[in-house]
């Protein structure tokens, strides 16, 4: 478990400086050009014996606030007014905690997503989600595909796995008509998913020792071989190689999809869902209502409502049905059309 260099304790509502750097689990460098400052919604929890922490960044540029962010106006805290940007939640190592800077008591406010925004909020929004990629990715780095994990689980994991078969008998009787999760991920989670697009299909074709676009030869040649492994169906090697490469969500949104869809299909549930959080975030700071290109300024091949698709086979690979029915009732009310080859999804999915 990763120990503070400072052995400051974290806690919720306190204010942090961020690192500029990490080193990941294989000894990778990431960089950013600046620290960040952050503000700490949840406790520290672990992940693959790493300590992590649920944070939103903090941003001074409070010209671009909407009812979503918490503005702070007190300038005893920073020295100068600053908003939290509760849209832009993110876990990251509490290895990259550099300095607390204090922290804020009794903050209790109700933020609500704003029903349209003006063109420099959609701007900022995007230009934020970006930036603070670096600080998701200490996380993604850390995140080892479970398959390649072997555990023996201690006594307490058996009793717990004994009583969720248990309570997994009552929900059927309860629920007659439902699929169970694997049920219905069997029946809509497609064997061969998503093809891929005409703009990725273009770097199958581009030979060896040809550089992408953003990336170095080396980079290339790796994202290369990844999608032709999505290709041909192999996503457990699709998701070990593009998981070499970094930032790909800063350098080719298409090919940062297909990664994420790797992770899916390779039951890599937790990465596949960060993954695709980032790009749903990055999707409602674009006009929903141009919904069949979802960041169409990018040259984007991938839509809104392929990304709230993905990440709904991803929380009900996750257990987490709730918000899963959540993005399919979206995609359900924006359009429906895109259902229509996915017949009675909302009336297989369970409630619990």
């Amino acid at each position: 478990m990763t120990i503070l260099m400072n052995s400051n304790k974290i806690n919720t509502n306190e204010i942090w400086l961020t690192k500029k750097s990490f080193a990941d689990i294989n000894g990778k460098d990431f960089s950013s050009d600046k620290e960040s400052i952050i503000f700490v919604v949840l406790a520290p929890e672990s992940i693959n014996n790493e300590e992590f922490v649920r944070v939103q960044p903090i941003s001074k540029q409070i010209e671009y606030r909407t009812e979503e962010d918490i503005f702070i106006e007190d300038e005893s805290f920073l020295g100068y007014p600053f908003i939290i940007e509760t849209w832009n939640e993110q876990p990251i190592l509490t290895e990259l905690l550099h300095k607390k800077l204090g922290s804020i008591s009794n903050l209790s406010v109700d933020v609500i997503e704003p029903s349209e925004f003006s063109k420099k909020q959609l701007s900022f929004r995007r230009s934020e989600i970006k930036r603070t990629a670096f600080l998701r990715q200490s996380v993604l780095s850390n995140i080892v595909d479970p398959l390649n994990k072997v555990e023996t689980w201690p006594m307490s994991k058996v009793f717990a796995a004994c009583a969720a078969i248990v309570m997994g008998v009552v929900f059927i009787l309860w629920q007659p008509h439902k699929y169970s999760n694997e049920e219905f991920l069997a029946f809509y989670q497609e064997k061969n998913p998503m093809e891929l697009s005409f703009n990725v299909q273009n770097q199958l074709v581009r030979g060896d020792g040809i550089s992408i676009e953003g990336f170095s030869l080396t980079e290339s040649d790796i994202i290369q071989l990844a999608l032709k492994k999505y290709n041909d169906g192999d996503y457990l090697a699709s998701s070990e190689l593009f998981s070499q490469v970094p930032d790909l969500f800063n350098h080719n949104i298409d090919i940062y999809f297909y990664a994420a869809l790797s992770d899916l299909y390779a039951n890599n549930t937790a990465r596949a869902i960060i993954s695709l959080e980032l790009l749903e975030k990055l999707s409602r700071s674009y006009d929903y209502e141009t919904s069949w290109r979802f960041i169409e300024e990018l040259e984007s091949s991938v839509s809104n409502n392929d990304v709230l698709f993905y990440l709904a086979l991803a929380y009900v690979q996750n257990g987490d049905v709730r918000n899963a029915r959540a993005l399919l009732n979206k995609i359900s009310s924006n359009s429906p059309d895109y259902l229509k080859d996915k017949p009675n999804i909302l009336g297989n999915l369970r409630w619990f």
